[in-house]
């Protein structure tokens, strides 16, 4: 139970993006990113496809 917390708490705070924080992920939010910032970073890299609790929560990781 102690992984599977953890893995979720991971990918909703580094994975999901949420509407509220204006499509940021909370890591994003909490270091003071913005929406550019983002995109910019977006740009420069390649992002990732990622998955937590065995393919139930899949997100595409590019920013963090």
């Amino acid at each position: 139970m102690r992984r599977a917390l953890k893995e979720f708490i991971w990918f909703y705070n580094e994975i999901r993006v949420h509407q509220n924080l204006g499509e940021l992920t909370p890591m994003e939010a909490w270091q003071g990113k913005t929406i550019a910032d983002v995109r910019r970073l977006q740009d420069e890299q390649p992002g990732q496809w990622s998955s937590a609790l065995n393919g139930l929560l899949v997100g595409y990781r590019v920013r963090c």
